[in-house]
């Protein structure tokens, strides 16, 4: 029995998938990608947020006003935020089914075109509750994948904002 593993096997199961649903693969990718991206602009919403508050605490003639505004604008970009991220789960979920389902599909099609009596050689049945005890590994290593591709492209875009703002500070990102 050939075992099939690496680059290859991963490129075969992206492409069945995108057969069985390619639109939904898409925007769960994208999803994940945008999700990923959120996280560093949180993160600099609450330090802005920080900064205002310190900001206003020190001019006592107009910093209520503005600080409140400002608190206004950083509730509306977590709203977004947090609808994305609901997003997110909802296609990953939708994502996790279409894949059950294409599985059900792929092993349902195959075990219909098998004679009867193969049922009966125990070295088959091995086989064939081997095959369905590991099938999740599929769909766990296509979520690695994509998380993997993510936290690259999350960490490209973070470093090289660190970057544009200052050599020195991307430095010390780049060594931690």
């Amino acid at each position: 029995m050939k075992k099939h593993r690496g680059l290859f096997y991963q490129l075969y199961v992206w492409k069945r998938i995108f057969e069985f649903e390619g639109f939904l693969a898409i925007v769960y990718v994208l999803a994940t990608l945008v999700a990923g991206l959120l996280l560093p602009v949180e993160a600099f919403a609450f330090s802005k947020l920080i900064d205002a508050a310190v900001k206003s605490s020190q001019n006592t003639t107009s910093g209520n006003y503005t600080f409140i505004v400002f608190i206004i604008a950083v509730c509306f970009v977590l709203l977004i935020t947090k609808l994305l991220h609901n997003f997110n789960d909802h296609v990953s979920f939708i994502f996790d089914l279409r894949q059950q389902n294409l599985r059900d599909k792929i092993a349902s099609d195959r075990l219909l075109k098998v004679q009867p009596h193969y049922y009966e050689d125990p070295i088959f049945i091995k086989l064939k509750s081997k095959i369905d005890y590991n099938l999740w590994k599929i769909s766990n290593s296509l979520k690695r994948d994509v998380d993997l591709i993510t936290s690259f492209i999350v960490s490209f875009f973070t470093i090289s904002v660190f970057l544009f703002y200052d050599y020195k500070v991307a430095f010390i990102v780049l060594l931690s």
